[in-house]
């Protein structure tokens, strides 16, 4: 779940962690998203001084 973007309070919940800190262990799976975002916008950002 993590890995396709689901946020840490429905993990928990599907998990029925009854703590968020139970949860947080799956924060670390959730970077490939943000990373993807930054190559994607430093990539937008290169294009635009191209002529």
């Amino acid at each position: 779940m993590a890995s396709s973007g689901a946020s840490l309070p429905i993990i928990g919940k599907v998990l029925k962690h009854k703590t968020p800190e139970a949860t947080k262990v799956y924060a670390r799976l959730i970077v490939a998203p943000v990373r993807n975002a930054i190559e994607e916008a430093a990539a937008a950002m290169g294009r635009t001084g191209e002529v």
